[in-house]
């Protein structure tokens, strides 16, 4: 699909998600039209072609540092150890 140059975060997560974030829990979205939590989005992660979304925040020394998103273009049930297996990997890639 086409993108536009510049993408703004609130577009796509509402503010109360920043809490979550900063307390390092983890979003699990397998369907972003079903979702309470972000069918008012749908359309613009449909128009980006994410139809489902895994998104593993890495807090360090009580701040959040950043966010691993994984993003399929179909809906999807995220599985376990998938989950598991991005939260491990996010220490290791903080320098």
């Amino acid at each position: 699909p086409d993108v536009p140059r510049e993408l703004q975060i609130a577009d796509f997560l509402d503010p109360v998600y920043s809490d979550l974030f900063h307390d390092g829990r983890v979003l699990v979205i397998n369907d972003v039209t079903t979702d309470p939590r972000t069918t008012r989005r749908a359309a613009g992660y449909q128009a980006l072609g994410v139809l489902a979304q895994l998104l593993v925040p890495f807090v360090h020394e009580g701040q959040w540092r950043f966010i691993i998103t994984l993003q399929k273009s179909e809906p999807y049930a995220w599985l376990p150890g998938q989950i598991e297996l991005v939260e491990d990997l996010a220490p290791r890639l903080y320098l």
